[in-house]
C-alpha cells in the first residue's frame, strides 16, 4: 500500500483495493517495497485512522510514512465492506446497474453513527429522512473514494520510480499534492502529464487577449461563451434546424444508454448553452430522466459516455440524481473497468478477451464525463487522470504521423492503417480537456504535444472536397465521410479558440464545414438530414472499413455536425 500525503483530513477515507495485486509499498525501514497480499486500506492522519477503525471494531496492521503525514490501516478481507464505504465497490459483477438501494435505511443509519462517535452536533443526530440521507452519504463516500483510487494510482507511479531510484528522495508529489498541498499546485509527478501554468496558450502580453475565447476577466463565463460563438449566425440556425428534425423522428424517452444518443445530446447542450433555448436541455433532460427512472448499465467505455451528459446537468442545477449517475461513472472507470500494466482503461471494461484493450474511441467515450465533472468538481486528480489516460493511449496508438491506430492488443486490428472517426473522437476530446486546463490557468505539454502531431496529420491527409477518408491514409480505397470531418472542424475549432491551434488551421476548418454541408440534404418536408455517415464501426483492416455501410441521419453522426457547427460559428474568417 502507499503512504501518502494525500489530505489533511479530519476523518479516514475508505478505498477498496481488492483488484490490485501490487502496490507500492514504503516498507519499516523507509525502503520502497511491494505489498503482494490484497484487502481494504485506510488513510488518515497518524491516530485517526486507527481511531476510526477500532469504531468498526477490528484489528489492524497499520504502516507508518516515517515523516508521520498520515497512517495506513490494511484491513482484512472479510470486513464488511458496507461498514467502509456504503456501496459495494470492488469484486462484483462488471455490469453496475442502478437502481433504488435496498440498504438506503442501513447506510444513513450508519453514516449518523459514523458522525456521532466522531463530531456530531446534536441537530446532526435528529430524526431524518434516511432515503436522501443515504444519497448524499453514498454520493460523498464514493466521491472521496473515486479520488483517493486516482491520488493513489498517480503515487504508485511514482513511487515505482522511487524504488528503481533506491531512494525516497528521488520522488517528487503526485499531481496536485506538492508538498502536501491540495490540487492547487497545477504540477504533475514525472510520468505523469505535464500540467504547467506556463506556456499553455493562457499568459498575457500588453493587454493583449490571452486566447480568441478570452474575455479579458478570469475563465469565460456563460455569456463569454455565448458572446465568443455567434448565435444569429447562420451556422448556428443550420444547428438547430438539425437537431429539432432530430429530436422530432427520435424522441428521448426511446433512445438508448449509449455512446451513439451520446454525442447528440452533447450537441444539444451546446446548442442550449449558446442559444438558451431551452428546448434544447429539456430533450437531453428527458432522455437522462428516463434512464435513471428505469435503470441503466454502466459497463464500457461506450455505456459510460452517458454519464457526460448528467456531469453537465449536474453541474446546472445541483440535483443529487445527476450526481449519482456520475459517481457511478467514476466508479465504473476506478474500481470495475480492467487497466493494463501501462495503467490504460479498457474499452470492454472487466471484459478480457484478449488482454487489456485500448481502442481510440475510449478518449472520447469516458473523456468527456472526466473533463466535465473534473471541470465543475475542481477536481485536479480527475483531470490529472485523463491526462494520463492520453498519455498513455497516445503512447500505445499514435504513430510517427500522429495519426492514432484504432486498438491495441485486438484482433485483426492493421497497425499501419488510421480509422477517420477515431481520430476525430481523440481531436474532439483532447482539445476540450485542453481547454478546461486551459481556462484553469494550466495546461498539460503531454497532451499538447500529442494534438500538435494529430493535427499535423489531420491537415495532411483532408482531401480537396474538405472532408476525410474514413480510413485517412488509404484514400480512393474507401470513402469520404461526414462524420470524421465533422469531429475534426470542432476539435480544431476547440483547439483555436484555446490557444491550441495556430490560425494558419482556419482555412481546413473552413474547407471541413463547407464538405460536411454538401453532405447536408432536405427531406420531402424541406428538413435538413445529415447523410454520408459511416456506420459504427468496430477495429479491422482495411478490408472490413472498406465494407461498413453509409448511413443517414445516425445520431452520433448528427451530434457531430451540430458540435462542427456551433463551435465554428464567429471564428474570423482565414480570408
Amino acid at each position: 500500500m502507499i503512504a501518502v500525503a494525500v489530505e489533511q483530513a479530519e476523518h479516514a477515507h475508505y478505498v477498496e483495493v481488492a483488484h490490485v495485486a501490487q502496490r507500492s509499498h514504503v516498507g519499516e525501514d523507509g525502503v520502497p517495497g511491494v505489498v503482494r497480499d490484497r484487502g481494504h486500506v485506510v488513510i488518515g492522519e497518524p491516530g485517526r485512522a486507527s481511531e476510526v477503525y477500532k469504531h468498526v471494531g477490528h484489528a489492524a496492521r497499520v504502516e507508518r510514512l516515517r515523516a508521520g503525514e498520515l497512517e495506513v490501516v490494511l484491513l482484512p478481507l472479510d470486513l464488511p465492506r458496507r461498514e467502509l464505504t456504503g456501496r459495494e465497490l470492488i469484486g462484483g459483477a462488471a455490469r453496475q446497474e442502478h437502481r433504488p438501494r435496498e440498504d438506503d435505511r442501513t447506510l444513513a443509519e450508519h453514516a449518523e453513527t459514523v458522525g456521532a462517535a466522531s463530531e456530531a452536533r446534536p441537530e446532526d443526530l435528529a430524526p431524518r429522512d434516511h432515503a436522501s440521507a443515504a444519497a448524499e452519504n453514498n454520493a460523498r463516500l464514493a466521491g472521496q473514494t473515486s479520488r483517493i483510487v486516482r491520488l493513489m494510482r498517480a503515487m504508485t507511479r511514482v513511487m515505482m520510480q522511487c524504488a528503481l531510484a533506491s531512494t525516497m528522495s528521488a520522488c517528487s508529489p503526485p499531481a496536485g499534492q506538492d508538498d502536501g498541498d491540495s490540487e492547487a499546485s497545477g504540477t504533475t509527478s514525472t510520468g505523469g502529464p505535464t500540467t504547467t501554468s506556463e506556456g499553455s496558450g493562457t499568459s498575457e502580453t500588453d493587454g493583449e487577449p490571452a486566447y480568441f475565447d478570452d474575455c479579458g476577466e478570469g475563465p469565460p463565463d456563460a455569456a463569454c461563451y455565448a458572446e465568443k460563438r455567434d448565435p444569429g449566425s447562420e451556422s448556428v440556425a443550420l444547428a438547430k434546424a438539425i437537431a429539432r428534425r432530430h429530436m422530432k423522428t427520435h424522441p428521448a424517452v426511446e433512445q438508448t444508454w449509449d455512446w451513439e444518443e451520446t454525442v447528440f445530446m452533447l450537441g444539444l447542450t451546446e446548442l442550449y448553452r449558446v442559444t438558451g433555448e431551452t428546448e434544447f436541455r429539456d430533450h437531453y433532460k428527458a432522455y437522462i430522466e428516463r434512464h435513471i427512472a428505469e435503470g441503466y448499465r454502466i459497463e464500457s467505455s461506450d455505456t459510460c459516455a452517458p454519464a457526460a451528459i448528467a456531469a453537465i446537468l449536474a453541474a446546472a442545477t445541483g440535483e443529487p440524481r445527476y450526481r449519482a449517475v456520475v459517481d457511478d461513472a467514476l466508479h465504473y472507470l476506478d474500481e470495475v473497468a480492467l487497466r493494463g500494466e501501462h495503467g490504460g482503461i479498457n474499452h470492454l471494461g472487466a471484459l478480457d478477451l484478449f488482454g487489456v484493450t485500448l481502442w481510440v474511441d475510449s478518449l472520447f467515450m469516458f473523456g468527456n464525463v472526466m473533463t466535465r465533472w473534473g471541470e465543475h468538481a475542481d477536481d485536479a486528480s480527475l483531470l490529472t487522470e485523463y491526462g494520463e489516460q492520453v498519455r498513455i493511449f497516445s503512447e500505445r496508438l499514435q504513430s510517427t504521423s500522429g495519426l492514432y491506430v484504432h486498438a491495441d492488443q485486438w484482433f485483426g486490428v492493421d497497425p499501419e492503417i488510421y480509422w477517420g472517426r477515431g481520430n476525430g473522437w481523440a481531436s474532439a476530446a483532447v482539445f476540450d480537456y485542453l481547454r478546461a486546463r486551459t481556462v484553469r490557468g494550466e495546461g498539460d505539454a503531454v497532451a499538447a504535444e500529442a494534438m500538435a502531431r494529430q493535427v499535423s496529420g489531420i491537415l495532411a491527409s483532408q482531401d480537396a472536397s474538405g472532408l476525410w477518408w474514413i480510413v485517412l491514409n488509404r484514400p480512393e480505397a474507401v470513402y469520404l465521410e461526414t462524420s470524421t470531418a465533422a469531429l475534426f472542424a470542432y476539435g480544431l475549432a476547440r483547439g483555436f479558440r484555446y490557444g491550441h491551434v495556430e490560425a494558419s488551421a482556419l482555412p481546413a476548418i473552413e474547407r471541413a464545414l463547407a464538405g460536411v454541408r454538401s453532405q447536408i440534404v432536405a427531406d420531402e418536408a424541406g428538413e435538413p438530414v445529415v447523410t454520408g455517415i459511416s456506420g459504427p464501426t468496430m477495429p479491422g483492416d482495411l478490408a472490413y472499413y472498406a465494407k461498413i455501410p453509409l448511413e443517414d441521419d445516425r445520431g452520433y453522426g448528427v451530434g457531430a455536425v451540430i458540435l462542427a457547427l456551433v463551435e465554428s460559428s464567429g471564428l474570423p474568417s482565414s480570408e
